[in-house]
């Protein structure tokens, strides 16, 4: 005997409820400038951070290009 099944919906035909609400935000002035402040402190740091960087690693380039250089002139003078 033949057992009918209804259709199960598929992903496109259930509804979509949003997960949260928008949040609502305050005209807090006060709060604005603090934050633009945080904001363009950490711009400063990662500037800062990426300056040191670039610096560290062109020093260490030329160390390892003068250390080579000086291994290769000390095994041909041998």
């Amino acid at each position: 005997m033949p057992v009918e099944s209804s259709p199960t919906p598929t992903v496109h035909e259930v509804p979509v409820e949003p997960l949260s609400m928008p949040i609502a935000r305050t005209a807090d002035p006060a709060f604005e400038e603090r934050w633009a402040a945080w904001r363009a402190r950490g711009l400063r740091h990662e500037r800062a951070v990426r300056r040191r960087l670039r610096v560290v690693g062109l020093v260490i380039a030329i160390v390892v290009g003068l250390v080579t250089l000086g291994l290769r002139l000390l095994r041909g003078s041998w």
